[in-house]
């Protein structure tokens, strides 16, 4: 056990659910906060799981392999609902269904852990190492890259928005929530680079993925915090048409648009 990682990992924790709870209670943009407040607890969650035990190598207690809370599932869906919210002031379409994986993940880990210890030990051995465990990891791999990308996506888009509609785009334009999801896309690859390479090897030891998760999930904490307190314009997905009735004088209308428009400021 690595004492001094051990203690990294409780501080910063700790600073992200403190930032959590705060995010919670923030007073603007309260949908997208109180999604990225579960998206910090979700990380905790992750990180809680090497401090009770599991290190890679050694074969690790139950509560370690099975722990309940530890739901990498449902960080994909949490952070595009996070990014999505900021830009449209709306919650995604079928948001509990996105959450779904996660909430079967939940169940399963938890009827696992609570199985007598011989049935647990035999369960692990026979089918869940052999079969549940690489389902779970490519299920993971598929959802952060899936809602990574379709976060970086809304983010172009709003940007693009934001330069047609506001004069003051630069300040909401996101810039550290497309570094974010962009160094997970990165990280992404290097694990599947290094679980295929050591897919008959055995696993590797989990200290730097852990170091790494504290300081990202710290990153996001603070930077997610530092910008609760702008309110985020939210995007007009569906403008609606301008139609004129027939017989207007196009080319006046349309400098009293543009006129309106440079009035404005939009």
């Amino acid at each position: 056990m690595n004492i001094g990682l051990d203690a990294l990992l409780v501080a910063c924790g700790a600073q992200d659910l403190v930032i959590a709870a705060a995010l919670w209670f923030a007073p603007k943009n309260r949908m997208a906060e109180r999604r990225l407040a579960l998206a910090l607890a979700v990380l905790v969650g992750m990180m809680t799981v090497y401090v009770i035990g599991w290190t890679g190598r050694a074969d690790p207690p139950a509560i370690a392999a099975f722990f309940p809370f530890s739901l990498p599932l449902a960080l994909g869906p949490l952070l595009y609902s996070y990014v999505h919210a900021l830009a449209t002031g709306r919650k995604i379409a079928s948001e509990p269904w996105h959450l779904l994986p996660a909430a079967i993940q939940f169940a399963y880990l938890l009827i696992v852990l609570l199985l007598p210890e011989p049935m647990r030990a035999a369960w692990k051995e026979d089918v869940h190492d052999d079969l549940i465990k690489p389902l779970i990891e490519g299920a993971v791999l598929f959802s952060l890259t899936a809602y990574s990308i379709a976060g970086l996506r809304l983010l172009a888009r709003y940007r693009t928005w934001l330069a047609r509609a506001r004069s003051d785009a630069d300040r909401y334009a996101g810039r550290w929530i497309g570094r974010t999801l962009t160094a997970l896309l990165v990280t992404l690859a290097a694990l599947t680079a290094i679980r295929l390479y050591t897919w008959n090897v055995g696993e590797l030891e989990a200290w730097p993925l852990q170091l790494w998760l504290a300081a990202w999930s710290a990153w996001l904490a603070v930077e997610g915090w530092h910008h609760s307190e702008r309110a985020f314009p939210p995007m007009e997905l569906d403008m609606p048409a301008l139609a004129a009735p027939p017989g207007h004088d196009w080319r006046e209308l349309g400098e009293r648009w543009r006129a309106a428009t440079e009035a404005a400021g939009w």
